[in-house]
């Protein structure tokens, strides 16, 4: 997606308002002011990943708010976005016919990282993406 050209912290922020016009659905964004200079795949695999989510909370979960953040912890990009909708027991959806939370899953793994996923019935969700970044992505230290 071309948005991507502007920077994974702005492609996030730029989906997350599409998000909120399209389901009305307050999106609150938590971006680092410097975020990290992504290689084309993984850029493309995290902002694929939060199209998915944000679908699943679209169709799926009824929540009142949505929280996405995208932080930098040691070596690693972490991406999460949390509802408070109607949550899901997520035993049940692996071993369903969820093609989204497999595809996330599948992306996750390409990437090298890892995807977590936190749900119950009535407690809305929370999905946790975490990536290796590469030297070349790390973010230059602050003054």
């Amino acid at each position: 997606p071309p948005i991507l050209d502007a920077g994974i912290g702005s492609a996030l922020e730029w989906q997350a308002r599409r998000f909120e016009t399209r389901t009305g659905i307050p999106c609150l964004v938590e971006v680092p002011e410097n975020p990290p200079r992504l290689g084309d795949a993984k850029a493309i695999g995290l902002f694929r990943i939060l199209q998915e989510a944000l679908t699943n909370v679209m169709r799926h979960a009824q929540a009142h708010t949505v929280e996405l953040a995208l932080r930098v912890e040691g070596d690693e990009l972490c991406l999460s976005i949390s509802d408070d909708g109607c949550g899901f027991d997520t035993a049940a959806a692996w071993g369903g016919s969820s093609f989204g939370l497999v595809g996330m899953r599948e992306r996750v793994l390409m990437l090298g990282g890892e995807l977590e996923i936190d749900s119950q019935p009535g407690e809305g969700s929370s999905l946790r993406v975490r990536v290796p970044l590469d030297a070349g992505e790390l973010p230059e230290p602050g003054p």
